[in-house]
């Protein structure tokens, strides 16, 4: 059986997750144009710069980052669930 563990699959998507939300902040702090020119690429020819053009505060940041953690969160939990449930339906 093929069974994920529910609190390690939550601690691991949320941490690496809140990683990568830092990196990208920091990265936009750094360097604005650049990184918003190279996440652009990402969305198949839509031009992101026209919506980018807000100053990152540090609440805007951390509201950002909570608000991510928690969807990340309840999305990884509603997935080890149904991938729990289902491999058991399915043995």
């Amino acid at each position: 059986m093929n069974k994920v563990n529910m609190k390690s699959a939550l601690l691991a998507t949320t941490i690496t997750t809140g990683i990568l939300y830092v990196v990208c902040a920091f990265l936009v702090a750094l360097w604005p144009k650049q990184t918003v020119a190279f996440f652009g690429s990402w969305f198949h020819g839509i031009d992101i710069t026209k919506i980018a053009g807000v100053p990152l505060s540090f609440s805007s940041f951390l509201l950002g980052l909570i608000s991510l953690l928690i969807v990340v969160f309840v999305t990884t939990f509603v997935f080890v669930y149904l991938y729990n449930r289902l491999e058991e339906v399915n043995k």
